[in-house]
């Protein structure tokens, strides 16, 4: 088999998990290192595997020494959220991964303020990366590749000899090896094998002290070196009194200059490796700009709290009955998140409207003819019980089922008669929507179906009566 440079194509994978492997034990390699822990604190990630682009999220919990302490948790490439103090002794917090399906180790980080000064701990989080390998061989020929301990494939080559094969990447593997036993590179970008946190980014001048740099170095297989010499170097200030804390991790103290102002760039890399090193920015604020407030955990600004307790959705679309009955709707509804932990599950209300109309003609033989027309108002208003599914940064996906109580009003005109019939009634309705949203930051776009089957009849309608809406609309989203 005749092999090209292989590269890996990250693929855009949505998924409704929510933190666990995929039940396909085979999404994970079983030559991975065991993830590992370390520091002063006792840290535990739950799974500590992530297929990317298949599992959502890893949950993190903290014991905290002596029952208090302020916590702030890290991570070098995810994101972590939701840090709340559970129970006198333990904290909880939720990691989501990057966006980018590249293989590596992602090192969480704790850090817990006492009175003696800030005390650290660690934990990993093996990311197996996800894509598609392109493999030149024969026209028409079965191309394989085996990647760490899982072959992939085949796949039948097309006419120009082109196979794409979806693969899964472990942490620390660079090549994979061909169904003749070639090696084929991956192609995959360099990832820092450091990781460096520090408890706070914003040094005041006023009465500058030192900081507390906490550093985890990654080994090439994927987990934590142990044996790794560190390089800390800064543009600004002073770094000294590096020490190992044992299994790969190592702090420092970070001296600030007497005065100044601006940003310092720290660098940790390990001796002789010419990986990029991992780079943490400080900032001096000057004298005159002294801030007092405290420094939170920080969030990018373009991504918005994965679970809102409160939001309102506007929408309009098209209803049908699956016979005649065809018309524009609008609707809204107003949701609350339950308060069960971390699930995002809400209810809500739900209100709205649809009118349709259908014309026709009567008579025939010796009767003369005449026109009708029916009008039809169909308005739900009840109640929704809903689960928001996370897709990735901004993609998700709204489930819910819907209890309403719909008023049905049908009028029927006939064109030069004395007397017109009309019909009010209420019935009960069931059902169930579907909404992909994209996430805008305060709010988020939706395109949404729902049936809502209508439980009755009505003496002056035949047939189906339960509409099916295709509806676009707005969601606000309030904290």
């Amino acid at each position: 088999m005749r092999t090209v440079p292989m590269g890996i194509v990250f693929l855009v994978l949505c998924t409704a998990s929510h933190g666990a492997i995929s039940d396909e034990t085979d999404g994970i390699d079983d030559s991975l290192p065991d993830a590992a822990r370390g520091g002063e604190l006792d840290v535990e990630v739950t799974p500590t595997t992530l297929l990317l682009g298949q599992s959502s999220q890893v949950d993190v919990s903290v014991n905290l020494p002596g029952g208090k302490g302020k916590v702030k948790i890290f991570a070098q490439h995810g994101k972590v959220q939701e840090i709340k103090i559970v129970s006198g002794d333990k904290a909880t917090a939720v990691y989501n991964p990057p966006e980018q399906y590249i293989p590596r180790v992602d090192v969480i980080a704790v850090v817990i303020e006492t009175a003696e000064g800030p005390v650290w701990g660690y934990a990993s989080v093996q990311l197996i990366g996800r894509g598609e390998a392109l493999i030149q061989t024969r026209p028409r020929a079965e191309a394989t590749i085996r990647i760490g301990s899982k072959e992939f494939g085949p796949v039948k080559a097309g006419r120009k000899g082109e196979a794409r094969i979806q693969v899964e990447v472990p942490p620390g593997i660079v090549k994979g090896v061909d169904g003749e036993g070639g090696d084929v590179d991956l192609h995959l970008p360099k990832v820092s094998r450091t990781a460096v946190f520090v408890e706070t980014k914003k040094i005041g001048m006023n009465v500058p002290g030192e900081v507390t740099l906490f550093a985890v170095v990654v080994g090439e297989d994927g987990s934590m070196d142990e044996d790794a010499a560190i390089e800390i170097l800064c543009d600004v200030g002073e770094v000294t009194g590096v020490e190992s804390m044992g299994n790969g991790a190592f702090r420092a103290i970070y001296l600030p200059p007497e005065d100044g102002e601006g940003k310092v760039e720290v660098r940790v890399s390990v001796e002789g490796s010419d990986l990029p090193p991992a780079e943490i920015n400080l900032v001096l604020l000057p004298r005159t700009k002294v801030k007092t407030e405290e420094v939170k955990v920080e969030t990018p600004p373009d991504v918005p709290p994965e679970i809102p307790w409160l939001s309102m959705a506007l929408k309009g679309g098209l209803a049908w009955n699956f016979g005649s009955m065809r018309s524009f709707d609008l609707g809204a509804d107003f949701g609350i998140k339950l308060p069960v932990g971390n699930q995002r599950m809400g209810v809500g209300l739900q209100v709205g409207f649809s009118r349709s109309s259908e014309s026709a003609s009567a008579g025939s033989g010796a009767s003369p003819s005449y026109d009708m027309e029916s009008k039809t108002w169909i308005v739900p208003f009840g109640g929704l019980l809903f689960y928001r599914f996370a897709m990735g940064t901004r993609w998700g996906l709204l489930a819910a089922i819907h209890g309403a109580a719909v008023m049905v009003d049908n009028t029927l005109d006939m064109e030069g008669a004395d007397n017109n019939s009309h019909e009010r009634d209420f019935l009960f309705g069931l059902g169930a929507s579907v909404a992909l949203e994209f996430d805008l930051g305060p709010g988020a776009v939706f395109a949404e179906i729902e049936y809502l089957a209508l439980l009755g009849s009505m003496e002056t309608l035949d047939g189906n009566l339960s509409p099916m809406y295709f509806n676009l609309g707005y969601r606000l989203f309030f904290l």
